[in-house]
């Protein structure tokens, strides 16, 4: 009985298992996916994945550089094709590459830079010389969309805990090698993956200073087989080199030399392919790195490609695997608040900002919009977030490192006004700034001008009181120090003589306090003391002696400004009303009362802007010879009229205009525009009617420069008076 049983052992284990183990079903090779980066032609990426979901093509995991990071970590985090499309094509990227919130988000006394200064560098000053930025753009605005969309705002102890295992390739900017950045934050990774230079600055992250990974690995092929990838799609959509023909200056020669280096390891990379791998290379002609305006044309290409290799996909599809659902993330509860601040100014001021509740639930939208608010105080490199989890809860974590070019600045700015009459004026002015002086962000300035009418301010402000726990950018109250010297050239139009050249000298000082109002309001007053010499350079035989005035005025002002831009807003309001007392006991040449008031206003319909603008100065009470007077003329201030040509102790203006943007210089935007104004000057009060008012009329073209707002425009006013102006800088 043995021998049967042992034959019966021979045929189960010779003859019955082996064809058990051909019953099984052959394991499916680990798909890896490699997406190349590229700029705005890296989001044709978006495309193919759109193929590979409809097709059923899951990876099992992903690598990315550059835009291939954005988009491929998006996509391991558990968004689909869709979703992605949906951000890459609503995000604005004009705002994007730009760090600063909206003008009407920034704080009081940043508006005031703005409005002061259109030149927007601002250079750093230390012990060791002149600093500056690491690169143009910090990417603000677009880290906390990310966290928003994609809900990473947690580390992660590896990027294998994600829906799709992910890596980013960057270059370490010291050591010069490709960094593959395989766990922490995602977020923070794509941004240092994505830190092309000099564009972007690059991204401090693991104790590593890193840029863009396409400086060396711009293919990661490699970094996906190390993941255990045995089969690959490869995406490429790397811009190739110019021809000799395309290097037509410095910069495009620049370019293509940074390239140099990823072009060749791009060559390695892809010959590294082996059978059964698959290259898919979107046909791009035309589209260029920062064409970002034409996302959707890119995203339609990378479908195309990929559908004409539906046959090569049809073989990575596994019918058996499961198909990533995508949970919008839960957001969590914050216990606790805590502030990384590597600036002098207090964590009570940032955390003024910060409308999250403890308690509640995770608001990323209006976390947006606060660290938004936060970083256009102008004292941090960026402003950035996360959610720690700690044994006392979820800790929501701001970090504000400050500017490494700061805390001192110099500021730059131009203004040029000719008439292509012999009336020209120019000035170059220079601004340098200290802040973050104390814990409440005092700060001095210097204003230097040089050129027609030569002048030097200069200005301590303190902030003062407590930061209240809501919104108020930084101390509410404020008290400020201020002298200045200047001079100024003046051609009055005097009846029946002509325009005759005047100069004017000024010094002074101010002693000031007040209370700004949120970020769109200040209420101001003080003591502003000043003596003023008044000279002819022509008419020697009318002033035979310089005339000297003192002006001790006691003075109030409350200030308003809500404008969208400060050269050519489309809304918002911006206007102060003055009035001053002064008195010869308290040293003043004479008695008088003054009211100034100046506003501006604009709204947008569709394409079509309207502007108003609206002056009322008056000496109301007095001794108007030793009180100051008010000038009126000029482009956009009574045009025909030279610059500041009338002059007198009451002036008006009402003007009104329409704007509409048409054509482009290279790539700014033309602004048109038709302006019809009446005003004058009276010589006392309310000697000013209708009847003696001039009406005028301008027509102009312009452009926002990174200089300021420069304009060409003709204006005619009554008695054919009238003037061609070249103009650039601030018309408000």
């Amino acid at each position: 009985m043995k021998k049967p049983l042992c034959g019966l052992w021979v045929f189960l284990i010779g003859f019955v298992l082996p064809l058990a183990g051909f019953s099984e079903e052959p394991r499916r090779p680990k798909i890896g996916l490699v997406l190349s980066g590229g700029g705005a032609r890296g989001t044709a990426h978006v495309g193919v994945l759109k193929v590979l979901d409809a097709m059923g093509v899951h990876v099992d995991c992903i690598a990315g550089t550059s835009m291939g990071s954005v988009v491929g970590g998006l996509y391991a985090s558990g968004l689909s094709s869709e979703a992605i499309e949906k951000f890459l094509t609503t995000f604005d990227w004009t705002n994007g590459f730009k760090d600063s919130p909206s003008r009407q988000e920034l704080s009081f006394r940043r508006k005031e830079d703005d409005t002061n200064f259109l030149v927007k560098l601002r250079v750093g000053v230390g012990r060791d010389g002149f600093k500056f930025p690491r690169g143009g753009v910090q990417w603000q605005n677009f880290i906390t969309e990310l966290r928003k969309v994609a809900g990473l705002w947690s580390n992660y102890e590896s990027f294998d805990k994600l829906p799709i295992p992910f890596r980013a390739v960057a270059v370490d900017l010291v050591k010069g090698v490709p960094c593959v950045l395989a766990s922490d934050d995602l977020t923070l990774a794509i941004r240092s993956s994505i830190a092309i230079s000099p564009l972007f600055a690059p991204m401090e992250f693991q104790n590593k200073l890193l840029v863009d990974g396409g400086y060396l690995k711009n293919i990661p092929v490699d970094v996906a087989r190390q993941m255990g990838a045995e089969r690959l799609i490869v995406v490429n959509i790397g811009t190739p080199l110019d021809s000799a023909e395309g290097l037509k200056s410095v910069i495009d020669v620049l370019g293509q030399a940074a390239r140099l280096g990823g072009t060749e390891n791009d060559r390695i990379q892809l010959a590294s392919l082996k059978k059964g791998d698959l290259l898919i290379s979107p046909d791009l002609t035309g589209l260029k790195f920062a064409d970002f305006d034409k996302i959707p044309d890119m995203i339609a290409r990378g479908e195309q490609a990929a559908l004409l290799l539906k046959k090569e996909l049809q073989d990575f599809v596994n019918q058996n695997a499961r198909p990533i659902v995508y949970k919008p993330p839960v957001r969590p509860v914050i216990h606790a608040i805590k502030i990384i601040n590597g600036t002098r100014i207090s964590d009570q001021t940032i955390l003024a900002f910060i409308t999250q509740k403890r308690g509640g639930p995770l608001d990323p939208d209006a976390l947006q919009l606060d660290l938004s608010r936060v970083y256009g105080l102008g004292y941090f490199e960026y402003v950035d977030y996360r959610v720690d989890i700690t044994k006392n809860g979820n800790l929501l974590v701001v970090n504000a490192p400050r500017k490494t070019w700061g805390p001192n600045y110099l500021n730059f700015g131009l203004q040029l006004s000719d008439e292509f009459n012999g009336n020209s004026e120019y000035g170059f002015l220079t601004r340098f700034q200290m802040t973050e002086m104390n814990s409440l962000g005092a700060e001095f300035k210097t204003d230097a001008r040089i050129g027609t009418n030569p002048g030097v301010e200069a200005e301590f402000y303190q902030p003062l009181g407590r930061v209240p726990k809501h919104l108020s950018y930084g101390a509410p109250y404020f008290t400020s120090v201020g002298v200045s010297y200047g001079q100024k050239n003046l051609n009055f139009l005097v009846p029946s003589l002509g325009q005759f050249p005047f100069r004017s000298k000024t010094s002074g000082m101010s002693l000031a306090g007040g209370r700004t109002v949120l970020n769109w309001g200040q209420l101001k007053g003080g003591l502003d003391l000043r003596d003023e010499s008044f000279r002819s350079r022509s008419l020697e035989n009318i002033f035979s002696e310089t005339t000297k005035k003192r002006y001790r005025e006691v003075f109030a002002r409350a200030s308003v400004d809500t404008l969208g831009h400060p050269a050519f807003p489309a809304h918002g309001i911006m206007g102060y009303v003055d009035t001053r007392v002064s008195s010869p006991e308290m040293g003043a040449s004479g008695s008088y009362t003054t009211f100034d008031t100046k506003w501006i206003a604009a709204i947008q319909k569709g394409r079509n802007i309207f502007r108003w603008k609206g002056i009322y100065s008056d000496i109301l009470s007095g001794d108007q010879n030793n009180a100051p007077g008010y000038e009126l003329g000029g482009f956009l201030n009574l045009g025909g009229y030279s610059q500041d040509a009338l002059g007198g102790g009451q002036r008006e203006l009402l003007q009104g205009q329409y704007a509409f943007q048409r054509g482009r210089v290279g790539k700014l935007p033309i602004w048109w525009g038709v302006v019809g104004e009446w005003g004058g000057v009276g010589s006392q009060h309310k000697s000013l009617t209708l009847n003696n008012g001039v009406f005028s009329g301008t027509f102009y073209g312009a452009l926002d420069t990174v200089l300021g707002p420069c304009y060409l425009a003709y204006s005619r006013a009554e008695n054919a008076v009238s003037a061609v102006y070249l103009f650039l800088g601030q018309t408000f």
